[in-house]
């Protein structure tokens, strides 16, 4: 299933009803950004702890602020939000991370940010591991990520 619109946000969801059990929904993710599938392609996962993990980026994307950077740059934007991440603080510093465990187990992260005109944009390796960025609607991520949980849960 595909939840948003691919050119823009979408996420990739597939139950696989042969990998799973009683215990675990097991199954295929893929985020899609700008039309460009993340990675080059569909990452194994548990999908339960994925749910989950979406749900919290679902209640969280109302709440960015812009990130501390004078003038937009994807490549310093992407490093200082990795770098955030890796500190594995609870302090909230201008990005959100929106890749599933899946993804981020094979080093493809995914951060939602607010440039400093209140611009929300997508960060996220493009094509030769060279981080890119992309404008999207207010609000639209975390639609498409609610809409997915709803569904979901």
């Amino acid at each position: 299933m595909i939840y948003g619109d691919p050119d823009a946000f979408a996420i990739l969801w597939d139950e696989v009803e042969g990998w799973s059990t009683q215990t675990f929904r097991n199954g295929l993710i893929g985020l899609m950004c700008g039309g460009s599938l993340i990675g080059n392609r569909l990452f194994k996962a548990t999908l339960g702890p994925e749910l989950l993990r979406l749900s919290h980026v679902a209640n969280s994307t109302a709440h960015l602020s812009p990130a501390a950077a004078s003038t937009w740059d994807a490549a310093a934007v992407y490093a200082l939000a990795l770098q955030q991440h890796h500190e594995e603080t609870d302090e909230f510093k201008g990005s959100l991370l929106l890749s599933p465990w899946a993804l981020d187990d094979a080093g493809f992260f995914v951060f939602l940010a607010v440039d400093d005109n209140g611009l929300e944009r997508l960060v996220f390796p493009g094509g030769g591991g060279t981080p890119e960025d992309m404008v999207v609607a207010p609000g639209s991520v975390g639609n498409v990520v609610r809409s997915m949980v709803e569904r979901l849960s």
